[in-house]
């Protein structure tokens, strides 16, 4: 799942982190920023302080005050095994986090509970209580209703990809330009603006020459990522 992620990061990282570490599980461990390679021949072995307890709320705001409070969009994946003890805490936090974004204050932001195990699925009517959370009708600058938390069962998923399943507005801007060029090389055709030298979107629709096979997308940071058409 790092490796997966890392290859949608705009830098080409992504951040991992032990959370529900220590006593009462409120403390996290940081492995680091990984790129899709060392993601895939990292050693995940046990944490060194393994928790007592299990609290999201510390994982959350490492991520949403420490690591990224100004980032131009983030989504963060958190993977459990058991019931959250501290769910009141992050319903209350939540809410915070919205009314931040509808003020525009803080960019948008989504988070992501892949409940595993047996134990997680005892623990799935909290996942739903914040996944179905009432933002009382506050919007984002695009207008789309916010709505920060999505849920999965790892024993539903059959690939990775739906961990972005209803998670990003189509207008959501990912990187502030990118080029895409078709199998020969030539640049795509976009159906709503010239190109997306202002701003790759979450949905991308363009036209190809015909006879492409595949499509690269380029990334100001460097990055490549080519999807075959077929």
């Amino acid at each position: 799942m790092a490796k997966y992620l890392a290859n949608f990061d705009t830098d080409g990282n992504t951040t991992v982190i032990y959370w529900a570490c220590g006593i009462a599980g409120g403390e996290i461990q940081e492995l680091g920023d990984m790129n899709a390679d060392q993601a895939a021949s990292y050693d995940f072995s046990l944490p060194t302080k393994p928790g007592t307890g299990t609290q999201l709320l510390p994982a959350v705001k490492y991520f949403t005050e420490t690591k990224f409070p100004t980032a131009p969009w983030s989504i963060f994946v958190f993977i459990t095994d058991g019931v959250i003890e501290d769910l009141e805490k992050v319903k209350q936090y939540s809410l915070q986090i919205g009314a931040e974004i509808a003020q525009g204050k803080r960019n948008f932001t989504k988070f992501v509970l892949i409940g595993l195990g047996g134990a997680a699925e005892e623990a799935e009517p909290q996942m739903e209580e914040l996944d179905d959370l009432d933002y009382d009708g506050l919007k984002d600058k695009n207008g789309d209703d916010i709505d920060l938390w999505d849920h999965k069962m790892a024993k539903d998923m059959k690939k990775l990809e739906e961990i972005f399943a209803e998670v990003v507005s189509e207008r959501m801007i990912l990187a502030p330009s990118a080029t895409i060029n078709d199998s020969a090389g030539a640049p795509v055709k976009p159906k709503d603006r010239e190109s997306y030298a202002d701003g790759l979107p979450a949905l991308l629709d363009f036209t190809m020459s015909p006879g492409s096979n595949s499509f690269t997308l380029n990334l100001p940071s460097g990055q490549s990522i080519t999807q075959a058409t077929t």
